[in-house]
Protein backbone atom coordinates (compact mmCIF):
# COMPACT_ATOMS: atom_id res chain seq x y z
CA UNK A 1 0.00 0.00 0.00
CA UNK A 2 1.43 3.39 -1.03
CA UNK A 3 0.56 6.27 1.27
CA UNK A 4 0.89 9.91 0.24
CA UNK A 5 2.82 12.34 2.40
CA UNK A 6 -0.32 14.38 2.97
CA UNK A 7 -2.08 11.27 4.22
CA UNK A 8 0.64 10.41 6.72
CA UNK A 9 1.73 13.64 8.33
CA UNK A 10 -0.11 14.58 11.50
CA UNK A 11 1.03 17.37 13.78
CA UNK A 12 0.02 17.86 17.41
CA UNK A 13 -2.11 20.77 16.29
CA UNK A 14 -4.15 18.67 13.86
CA UNK A 15 -7.82 19.01 14.56
CA UNK A 16 -10.48 16.32 14.48
CA UNK A 17 -11.62 17.46 11.04
CA UNK A 18 -8.09 17.01 9.66
CA UNK A 19 -7.94 13.49 11.10
CA UNK A 20 -11.25 12.65 9.48
CA UNK A 21 -9.95 13.85 6.10
CA UNK A 22 -6.72 11.86 6.45
CA UNK A 23 -8.53 8.74 7.54
CA UNK A 24 -10.93 9.08 4.63
CA UNK A 25 -8.01 9.36 2.22
CA UNK A 26 -6.31 6.34 3.74
CA UNK A 27 -9.46 4.28 3.29
CA UNK A 28 -9.79 5.44 -0.31
CA UNK A 29 -6.20 4.43 -1.03
CA UNK A 30 -6.71 1.04 0.57
CA UNK A 31 -9.93 0.48 -1.35
CA UNK A 32 -8.13 1.42 -4.57
CA UNK A 33 -5.51 -1.18 -3.68
CA UNK A 34 -8.12 -3.94 -3.75
CA UNK A 35 -9.20 -4.22 -0.13
CA UNK A 36 -12.69 -5.57 0.37
CA UNK A 37 -15.21 -3.45 2.25
CA UNK A 38 -15.44 -6.05 5.04
CA UNK A 39 -11.68 -5.74 5.53
CA UNK A 40 -11.96 -1.97 5.77
CA UNK A 41 -14.74 -2.24 8.27
CA UNK A 42 -12.46 -4.24 10.54
CA UNK A 43 -9.91 -1.40 10.54
CA UNK A 44 -10.80 0.96 13.34
CA UNK A 45 -9.90 4.64 13.31
CA UNK A 46 -7.51 4.02 16.17
CA UNK A 47 -5.66 1.35 14.23
CA UNK A 48 -5.23 3.69 11.29
CA UNK A 49 -4.09 6.53 13.54
CA UNK A 50 -1.61 4.21 15.22
CA UNK A 51 -0.23 3.31 11.81
CA UNK A 52 0.08 6.99 10.92
CA UNK A 53 1.93 7.79 14.15
CA UNK A 54 4.20 4.78 13.71
CA UNK A 55 5.18 5.72 10.16
CA UNK A 56 5.25 9.50 10.47
CA UNK A 57 8.91 9.88 11.45
CA UNK A 58 10.08 7.50 8.72
CA UNK A 59 7.96 9.27 6.11
CA UNK A 60 9.39 12.64 7.13
CA UNK A 61 12.93 11.25 6.85
CA UNK A 62 12.15 9.91 3.39
CA UNK A 63 10.73 13.25 2.26
CA UNK A 64 13.75 15.11 3.65
CA UNK A 65 16.09 12.70 1.87
CA UNK A 66 14.23 13.25 -1.39
CA UNK A 67 14.56 17.01 -1.00
CA UNK A 68 18.30 16.73 -0.42
CA UNK A 69 18.64 14.40 -3.39
CA UNK A 70 16.90 16.94 -5.63
CA UNK A 71 19.28 19.63 -4.43
CA UNK A 72 22.23 17.33 -5.07
CA UNK A 73 21.09 16.72 -8.65
CA UNK A 74 20.76 20.46 -9.26
CA UNK A 75 24.19 21.25 -7.84
CA UNK A 76 25.91 18.56 -9.90
CA UNK A 77 24.08 19.67 -13.05
CA UNK A 78 25.12 23.30 -12.54
CA UNK A 79 28.76 22.32 -11.96
CA UNK A 80 28.83 20.23 -15.13
CA UNK A 81 27.10 22.99 -17.10
CA UNK A 82 29.60 25.59 -15.91
CA UNK A 83 32.40 23.35 -17.19
CA UNK A 84 30.58 22.96 -20.52
CA UNK A 85 30.20 19.24 -19.91
CA UNK A 86 26.76 19.23 -21.46
CA UNK A 87 26.16 15.48 -21.58
CA UNK A 88 26.49 14.89 -17.83
CA UNK A 89 24.81 18.24 -17.16
CA UNK A 90 21.78 17.18 -19.20
CA UNK A 91 21.60 13.88 -17.32
CA UNK A 92 21.54 15.57 -13.93
CA UNK A 93 19.15 18.34 -14.96
CA UNK A 94 16.80 15.59 -16.10
CA UNK A 95 17.23 13.78 -12.76
CA UNK A 96 16.43 17.02 -10.92
CA UNK A 97 13.41 17.48 -13.15
CA UNK A 98 12.03 14.12 -12.03
CA UNK A 99 12.12 15.45 -8.46
CA UNK A 100 10.85 18.94 -9.35
CA UNK A 101 8.78 18.47 -12.53
CA UNK A 102 7.13 21.89 -12.20
CA UNK A 103 10.41 23.82 -12.24
CA UNK A 104 10.77 25.79 -15.52
CA UNK A 105 14.40 26.61 -14.77
CA UNK A 106 15.30 22.91 -14.86
CA UNK A 107 13.34 22.36 -18.07
CA UNK A 108 15.09 25.35 -19.66
CA UNK A 109 18.59 24.20 -18.79
CA UNK A 110 17.83 20.66 -19.91
CA UNK A 111 16.84 22.19 -23.25
CA UNK A 112 20.04 24.23 -23.46
CA UNK A 113 22.27 21.24 -22.74
CA UNK A 114 20.36 19.05 -25.20
CA UNK A 115 20.69 21.67 -27.94
CA UNK A 116 24.42 21.90 -27.26
CA UNK A 117 24.77 18.13 -27.54
CA UNK A 118 23.07 18.21 -30.94
CA UNK A 119 25.96 20.24 -32.31
CA UNK A 120 28.33 17.31 -31.77
CA UNK A 121 26.19 14.87 -33.75
CA UNK A 122 27.14 14.25 -37.36
CA UNK A 123 24.37 11.81 -38.24
CA UNK A 124 21.34 13.88 -39.33
CA UNK A 125 18.83 11.63 -37.58
CA UNK A 126 20.71 11.83 -34.27
CA UNK A 127 21.06 15.59 -34.53
CA UNK A 128 17.38 16.01 -35.34
CA UNK A 129 16.32 13.77 -32.46
CA UNK A 130 18.28 15.90 -29.99
CA UNK A 131 16.96 19.14 -31.50
CA UNK A 132 13.41 17.85 -31.18
CA UNK A 133 14.08 16.92 -27.58
CA UNK A 134 15.51 20.38 -26.86
CA UNK A 135 12.50 22.00 -28.52
CA UNK A 136 10.14 19.97 -26.36
CA UNK A 137 11.97 20.96 -23.17
CA UNK A 138 11.80 24.64 -24.19
CA UNK A 139 8.08 24.27 -24.84
CA UNK A 140 7.62 22.61 -21.46
CA UNK A 141 9.51 25.42 -19.71
CA UNK A 142 7.25 27.93 -21.47
CA UNK A 143 4.18 25.92 -20.52
CA UNK A 144 5.26 26.16 -16.88
CA UNK A 145 6.16 29.86 -17.16
CA UNK A 146 4.68 31.59 -20.24
CA UNK A 147 6.79 34.72 -19.69
CA UNK A 148 10.13 32.94 -19.17
CA UNK A 149 12.09 35.10 -21.62
CA UNK A 150 15.20 32.91 -21.74
CA UNK A 151 13.11 29.92 -22.78
CA UNK A 152 11.16 31.99 -25.32
CA UNK A 153 14.39 33.25 -26.84
CA UNK A 154 16.11 29.84 -26.78
CA UNK A 155 13.21 28.25 -28.63
CA UNK A 156 13.29 31.08 -31.17
CA UNK A 157 16.97 30.43 -31.84
CA UNK A 158 16.17 26.79 -32.59
CA UNK A 159 13.40 27.72 -35.01
CA UNK A 160 15.53 30.29 -36.86
CA UNK A 161 18.93 28.61 -37.04
CA UNK A 162 18.25 24.89 -36.70
CA UNK A 163 14.79 24.29 -38.12
CA UNK A 164 14.83 27.14 -40.66
CA UNK A 165 11.30 28.02 -39.57
CA UNK A 166 11.54 31.72 -38.70
CA UNK A 167 7.77 32.18 -38.84
CA UNK A 168 7.48 29.98 -35.74
CA UNK A 169 10.03 32.12 -33.91
CA UNK A 170 8.25 35.42 -34.51
CA UNK A 171 5.45 35.09 -31.90
CA UNK A 172 7.88 33.94 -29.22
CA UNK A 173 10.23 36.85 -29.89
CA UNK A 174 7.32 39.26 -29.75
CA UNK A 175 6.40 37.80 -26.36
CA UNK A 176 9.96 38.40 -25.18
CA UNK A 177 9.81 42.05 -26.23
CA UNK A 178 6.36 42.47 -24.71
CA UNK A 179 7.92 41.40 -21.42
CA UNK A 180 11.35 43.02 -21.84
CA UNK A 181 11.17 45.90 -24.32
CA UNK A 182 14.96 46.31 -24.30
CA UNK A 183 15.95 42.69 -24.81
CA UNK A 184 18.41 43.47 -27.60
CA UNK A 185 19.23 39.85 -28.45
CA UNK A 186 15.52 39.33 -29.21
CA UNK A 187 15.43 42.56 -31.22
CA UNK A 188 18.36 41.49 -33.40
CA UNK A 189 16.84 38.06 -33.98
CA UNK A 190 13.38 39.43 -34.73
CA UNK A 191 14.88 41.90 -37.21
CA UNK A 192 16.54 38.95 -38.94
CA UNK A 193 13.16 37.18 -39.08
CA UNK A 194 11.54 40.26 -40.56
CA UNK A 195 14.19 40.47 -43.29
CA UNK A 196 13.58 36.85 -44.32
CA UNK A 197 9.97 37.81 -45.06
CA UNK A 198 10.78 41.06 -46.81
CA UNK A 199 9.55 43.21 -43.92
CA UNK A 200 12.48 45.55 -44.36
CA UNK A 201 10.87 48.61 -42.79
CA UNK A 202 10.04 46.64 -39.64
CA UNK A 203 13.61 45.39 -39.41
CA UNK A 204 14.99 48.92 -39.90
CA UNK A 205 12.69 50.19 -37.15
CA UNK A 206 14.13 47.61 -34.74
CA UNK A 207 17.70 48.53 -35.65
CA UNK A 208 16.84 52.20 -35.17
CA UNK A 209 15.53 51.42 -31.68
CA UNK A 210 18.78 49.67 -30.79
CA UNK A 211 20.86 52.54 -32.17
CA UNK A 212 18.81 55.12 -30.28
CA UNK A 213 19.22 53.20 -27.01
CA UNK A 214 22.97 52.73 -27.66
CA UNK A 215 23.24 49.75 -25.25
CA UNK A 216 26.96 49.25 -25.83
CA UNK A 217 29.50 49.91 -28.56
CA UNK A 218 29.40 46.39 -30.05
CA UNK A 219 25.61 46.20 -30.29
CA UNK A 220 25.23 49.72 -31.58
CA UNK A 221 27.91 49.18 -34.22
CA UNK A 222 26.26 45.92 -35.32
CA UNK A 223 22.83 47.58 -35.50
CA UNK A 224 24.23 50.45 -37.63
CA UNK A 225 25.97 47.98 -39.93
CA UNK A 226 22.82 45.87 -40.38
CA UNK A 227 20.56 48.86 -40.90
CA UNK A 228 22.90 50.43 -43.43
CA UNK A 229 22.96 47.19 -45.39
CA UNK A 230 19.19 47.44 -45.64
CA UNK A 231 19.14 51.14 -46.51
CA UNK A 232 22.13 51.13 -48.81
CA UNK A 233 24.15 53.16 -46.30
CA UNK A 234 22.14 56.27 -47.02
CA UNK A 235 21.40 57.11 -43.38
CA UNK A 236 24.82 56.84 -41.76
CA UNK A 237 24.40 56.67 -37.99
Amino acid sequence: MILTASALVLTPASCRRDRDVILGELKQLERAGGYEKRDLDRKTEQELLDAVRFLEAEVNRTIDAGTHLGTYYKLVAIKYRDRRMYGPAKEFFEKALTVYPQNPYLAYWTAVCTAQLSRARQAPEEKRALLDEARDYYLYAIELDPIYTDALYGLSVLYVFEYDQPSKAEPYLERVLARESRDYRAMFLLARVYVTYGRIDDAIALYDRIIADDPNEAMTTEAIKNRNELTGGARGR
